[in-house]
């Protein structure tokens, strides 16, 4: 009878762990490193996704888990490998935000080992506060352009100005 009770108990935890990680908004995927002879890292297995890191990367669990990184995304950056290497063999946990070329956004990404020689990562698609960021350092600029170039003509004596003026035109 214990057994049974305890089947039961761990059936619904796992219903409930599930009902959690396919309800994350936040992207969540379990990766395992792979080294070269020399120990370093080169490649990386996908062993499992949730739904958001789906639509934040546009990579199918049912296409990608199983498979290494470099068959998925053959022109992937290897800073990605590099950074998940160093998570995964040193155990110790990085934050660190990274633009994916082959899937053209930014991620805002929480890297951490829950097993030697595994990461996990936790990620957020910030490709729209990046260019919205972008966009107003860009106007700041042009801004700044405007009021030195007001500031250079207001400070011109008027026969000046106005040929400084006609020089623009």
């Amino acid at each position: 009878r214990q057994v049974a009770e305890r089947t039961a108990d761990f059936a619904e935890s796992e219903a409930r762990f599930r009902l959690l990680f396919n309800s994350m908004t936040v992207g969540f995927a379990l990766h395992e490193i792979i080294c070269d002879a020399k120990g370093k890292p080169c490649n990386y297995w996908f062993l499992e996704v949730n739904p958001a890191f789906e639509e934040m990367t546009g990579l199918k669990n049912a296409e990608i888990v199983g498979r290494t990184v470099l068959t998925v995304l053959p022109k992937i950056e290897n800073v990605w490998i590099e950074r998940y290497g160093a998570v995964a063999l040193t155990r110790q946990p990085q934050r660190f935000e990274e633009y994916s070329a082959e899937l053209d956004r930014y991620y805002d990404v929480v890297a951490y080992s829950p097993r030697a020689g595994q990461f996990a990562v936790l990620v957020t698609d910030v490709s729209a506060r990046r260019q919205l960021t972008s966009q107003l350092m860009r106007r700041t600029e042009l801004q700044r352009l405007l009021v030195d170039m007001a500031t250079r003509f207001i400070n011109l004596p008027l026969p000046q100005c106005d040929a400084a003026i006609n020089e623009e035109l």
